[in-house]
């Protein structure tokens, strides 16, 4: 898989993917807004928190199939 940019594609409204901010990783989804105004949710473990604009997010990658 490859990172894909926000500047390119954003994934579809409530999809979990790995995204990247220039210095972390995290599983993310997209919330809801334009393409100009986007927020993106963090989870980490049970907590999820908001990290505003497209700005803090610059790739992102569908997540990988999980082990069997």
């Amino acid at each position: 898989m490859n990172w894909i940019s926000v500047e390119n594609q954003v994934p579809q409204p409530n999809e979990k993917v790995l995204c990247f901010d220039t210095q972390r990783i995290y599983i993310a989804f997209r919330e809801h807004g334009t393409i100009y105004n986007e927020h993106w949710t963090i989870c980490e473990e049970q907590d999820c928190s908001c990290v505003g604009c497209t700005g803090a997010i610059t790739h992102w990658m569908p997540l990988p199939e999980p082990p069997k």
